[in-house]
């Protein structure tokens, strides 16, 4: 084998040990999004309780908004009270709006169910939903997949077949 063979199964094995840390921490993170958002909500369900509270903290950071939009509540103003408006896309203040949509529909149709909070159960609800996009009502998009013989890759202004050559090229640039 020569060298070069060697040095990409090198970086091979550290993008994999990278990429297996990195994909633990997106699941945890995910975790505690979802458990956030969850006690976001019942937060949110017993702030609404107190009349005006909720409207008198929107109108004080400055948010305009409609308190109902089609799939239901808008939970864009409590997402940006939460987060910061700056922390928050508005794409993610959609699918959480409508996430949290969902969430308050399970809490409405079995209110004995959620009583008592059990934060960890809900998380697994959101879990098993498949997840914040899938609650929201988004369906993934089919990505095509090509064998990686048809996968072409530009370096350095030249186009060649794989990846390999890529990697490499890119790992010299940053060294």
């Amino acid at each position: 084998m020569s060298s070069r063979i060697n040095e990409i199964k090198k970086d091979l094995v550290k993008l994999q040990e990278t990429g297996g840390v990195i994909m633990a921490d997106l699941r945890k993170a995910n975790d505690q999004l979802y458990a956030h958002l969850v006690r976001l909500l019942f937060w949110w369900l017993g702030a609404k309780k107190e009349d005006g509270y909720l409207e008198s903290l929107y109108k004080e950071k400055g948010f305009k908004f409609k308190s109902k939009v089609k799939y239901g509540i808008n939970f864009r103003p409590l997402l940006l009270l939460a987060y910061g408006i700056n922390n928050i896309t508005q794409q993610k203040q959609d699918v959480y709006s409508r996430a949290l949509n969902k969430l308050l529909d399970e809490v409405n149709k079995k209110p004995k169910l959620f009583e008592r909070v059990d934060i960890d159960k809900v998380v697994n609800f959101i879990k098993t939903s498949g997840g914040l996009d899938k609650l929201a009502g988004y369906k993934p998009e089919v990505v095509e997949t090509y064998e990686l013989d048809e996968v072409v890759a530009v370096s350095n202004g030249t186009v060649s077949n794989g990846v390999a050559d890529t990697v490499a090229d890119s790992n010299d640039a940053t060294q």
